[in-house]
């Protein structure tokens, strides 16, 4: 009965040793901030149901890599849910219906994935924001006047 604790312990202790071994690696800094920015941070933080700690760390980053940050895993997970709801309701109808041929079936679903694989991208890989509003200006370009006359109505607003 002394040998499955034995066990248990032993595993224990190598991965206590693994996880000081991995902080170890992990590098510590301090900030300031003030209450303003304090505050900032926290409502930030809870919009994006994430620890403080762990937003300002995706902020900085995604500002660095010039991204956005992705909405709390949970609604992505949903939405991921919901799509796939909608596939399997597709495919439910299309067995109990004769409307449906199979080349049709196979289209929507085919869609669909395709709609899935993009949507998967876009939230655990977002583009840089300078790629998108490029894309964006190419594909419209009447975007670009739209845009500007934006940041001018901003930048009225703003200065005093």
């Amino acid at each position: 009965m002394t040998e499955p604790l034995e066990k248990i312990a032993v595993v224990q202790k190598v991965q206590r040793s693994k996880l000081k071994a991995s902080k170890r690696k992990l590098i510590k800094k301090e900030i300031r901030l003030q209450a303003d920015e304090l505050s900032a941070f926290q409502k930030a933080a809870k919009l994006h149901k994430k620890r403080i700690t762990v937003f300002i760390k995706q902020a900085a980053l995604a500002y660095i890599q010039g991204v956005y940050i992705l909405p709390d895993d949970s609604q992505i997970k949903h939405f991921e849910r919901s799509l796939r709801q909608v596939s399997d309701a597709i495919h439910h109808i299309a067995q109990k219906g004769q409307d449906f041929t199979a080349d049709q079936f196979q289209e929507i679903q085919d869609l669909i994935t395709i709609l899935e694989t993009s949507l998967h991208r876009i939230f655990h890989q977002p583009q840089k924001l300078e790629t998108l509003l490029e894309e964006m200006v190419q594909n419209h370009p009447h975007l670009h006047t739209w845009v500007k006359e934006r940041l001018e109505i901003i930048e009225k607003r703003m200065s005093p």
